[in-house]
């Protein structure tokens, strides 16, 4: 019988740590489950260090706050690979039986999530985000927003959003049909540095999921 902390819901320490690589937490997990998780994903030491690395270059050492700080996977670069493409094809000279049980957010797919993740990274550095430019559909939409708005807060956004008949939830998933990049975060974007919604979003585009990612200013255009 497990005691009765095991069945409580996971810490945001934890669900950070899922969030880094890939891991869908929209769903409720027992902190029971996700440590078992986590230790999986540990087993791999280069997963390990490749965390560390990423604390210790964003100083996101925040265990209460799961949301990921911008960084750049290449900062992050295990020390062996010079990049992506050559650690992909040898990710599992790390530990072949660890490795393979990383999830994949392409499900058939053996490539490690964060590996996939550090890849969508590259292609927006090199492609820029797509952004959607057409009509903005609300009513019975979900809406997800990231970054700072010249419109308003947070609340006042949302409360534009559902005056429409829209729906607002807080994490990217396959679900979601928008995601609004707010325009006072855009100099980041501008500079190579990506938010973890964004990174999302740009992976299930490449997928064929509905998603759409569009700008405040064009957002704003469409709610008037």
């Amino acid at each position: 019988m497990n005691p009765k902390w095991a069945e409580t819901e996971a810490t945001k320490a934890q669900l950070k740590v899922l969030t880094f690589f890939g891991y869908d937490i929209s769903e409720p997990s027992s902190r029971l489950d996700a440590a078992k998780e986590i230790k999986s994903i540990f087993e791999v030491r280069a997963y390990r260090a490749l965390f560390e690395s990423y604390v210790k270059v964003t100083g996101d050492d925040d265990p209460m706050n799961y949301e990921l700080l911008p960084f750049d996977y290449q900062d992050l670069m295990p020390f062996r690979w010079s990049s992506w493409e050559d650690l992909v094809h040898n990710y599992d000279l790390f530990n072949p039986e660890s490795a393979k049980k990383g999830r994949s957010i392409q499900g058939e797919d053996q490539q490690p999530v964060w590996v996939q993740r550090a890849m969508v990274v590259d292609q927006i550095n090199d492609e820029g985000i797509p952004f959607y430019n057409g009509k903005v559909e609300f009513d019975r939409r979900v809406f997800v927003l990231t970054g700072n708005f010249g419109f308003g807060s947070k609340n006042v956004c949302k409360d534009a959003i559902k005056d429409l008949d829209g729906r607002v939830t807080s994490r990217v998933s396959s679900t979601t049909d928008y995601l609004v990049v707010g325009g006072k975060g855009s100099i980041n974007y501008t500079e190579g540095t990506f938010g973890n919604k964004i990174i999302e979003a740009v992976a299930l585009k490449s997928r064929k999921h509905r998603i759409e990612i569009i700008t405040e200013e064009h957002w704003v255009k469409e709610i008037a």
